[in-house]
């Protein structure tokens, strides 16, 4: 049996946040068995906290963000990845903004921010999500496909043809593969042809070759620190967004040229044929 998990001690993470720009502090604190994973706001105060589960308000701005009345948290993406990348259930989240600090674009910030704070067992067992049957959701030329499986695993293929990105696929399981070090350092990308819209629409003001890919006409703004590492962020964002369903699945997921609102249908749909599995109340 796998036991829940929270971290033994505080820590915390100060940072640039992507899109605002701003620099916002999040602090991490233990949580008792079966409290889940909850965001305070504490530049609301009086604010309700917002427990993280599929019947929030779920958006996909070049990110994700999610929503419950006036306690919106965006970008929270890479810091799921990591806490469902290294088991943690029960988490308290303390923010003093809108938005997630980015680190250096990828989920290895908050995975030594977690680390740094330890973790523990809890005596009560996981709670894992499990499917019944396939769901598939597909948006214009994006599909990704769950299975029933014993644990997560993932399949990604990414194709931008005539980019330098070209064809990149990559594959996760956690039976096999190490979270921390086949995916948490894969940092996020963006096209420079890209970057003035971002700019028009109120977006990506924070962002900056220290904390992003960008891809050039001919290239990388910087080194690849592996050779398919935007396939290997996309595995991190989704890793990521499927905690949005408040605690972890275990499934085979095939992603062909999938994103964040694919993601979010995603969890939407295999909440709603959970929901609709269970017996009436």
């Amino acid at each position: 049996m796998r036991q829940q998990r929270t971290i033994r001690r505080a820590g915390t993470l100060r940072g640039v946040a992507i899109h605002s720009g701003n620099t916002t502090e999040l602090k991490i604190l233990p949580a008792p068995p079966d409290h889940g994973i909850v965001f305070r706001r504490t530049d609301l105060p009086g604010s309700a906290p917002l427990q993280l589960n599929p019947a929030l308000s779920l958006e996909a701005k070049r990110g994700t963000n999610i929503r419950q009345a006036e306690v919106q948290i965006m970008t929270v993406e890479h810091l799921l990845s990591a806490l469902n990348g290294l088991g943690i259930d029960n988490i308290i989240l303390e923010l003093d903004g809108p938005e997630l600090p980015i680190g250096d674009g990828s989920a290895l910030p908050f995975v030594e921010l977690i680390e740094n704070a330890g973790s523990v067992e809890q005596a009560p067992a996981k709670r894992d999500i499990r499917l019944k049957t396939p769901l598939t959701v597909e948006r214009g030329n994006g599909r990704i496909t769950a299975i029933p499986h014993h644990c997560l695993s993932i399949d990604f293929l990414l194709n931008f043809p005539q980019t330098p990105v070209g064809r990149q696929a990559a594959a996760y399981s956690e039976d096999t593969d190490d979270y921390r070090a086949s995916l948490a350092p894969a940092r996020t990308f963006g096209f420079r042809h890209e970057i003035a819209a971002l700019w028009q629409a109120g977006l990506a003001r924070g962002g900056s070759l220290d904390n992003a890919i960008v891809v050039e006409k001919d290239g990388y703004s910087t080194p690849l620190r592996f050779e398919n590492e935007l396939a290997r962020h996309k595995i991190v964002d989704l890793i990521g967004d499927l905690m949005l369903l408040g605690q972890p699945i275990k499934a085979h997921f095939i992603c062909i040229q999938s994103g964040h609102q694919l993601d979010i249908e995603l969890v939407k749909k295999i909440w709603e044929d959970l929901s609709s599995a269970r017996p009436p109340q």
